[in-house]
């Protein structure tokens, strides 16, 4: 797994564009990169969830591919502002899920996968 912070600008919000307050700002926003190498002969499909259960994406499996998941601003993932925990499902043709993974940002600030520290952000 590949954590990368790119710098990128955040809009204004609503509250400052009706206050008149244009401020864009340049913020750390975090994303990860996961190889998917080894893929079952059943899994068919690959689904990522957002802790708050909206789905992320949904691909269907033809190779070894890389997710990239975009996190988000570091400072709305420690804020509560944007979900803290993905979980993937690899599902065979029926919809049964076969596998899952789970990559988690604690508020310590340090990154989980399957509930493993991995490094801290």
């Amino acid at each position: 797994m590949k954590v990368e912070y790119k710098l990128k600008e955040k809009p204004a919000s609503l509250y400052q564009q009706n206050n008149g307050t244009l401020e864009n700002s340049i913020l750390p926003h975090l994303e990860l990169a996961i190889d998917i190498t080894s893929i079952e002969p059943e899994e068919f499909r690959v689904n990522v969830m957002s802790g708050q259960g909206g789905e992320v994406m949904s691909k269907r499996l033809k190779k070894p591919i890389t997710l990239t998941l975009s996190l988000g601003f570091t400072d709305d993932i420690f804020d509560d502002l944007k979900p803290d925990t993905y979980h993937i499902y690899f599902s065979d043709k029926d919809g049964d899920i076969l596998s899952q993974l789970k990559v988690q940002v604690k508020k310590d600030k340090s990154l989980h996968f399957n509930d493993r520290f991995v490094r801290n952000l």
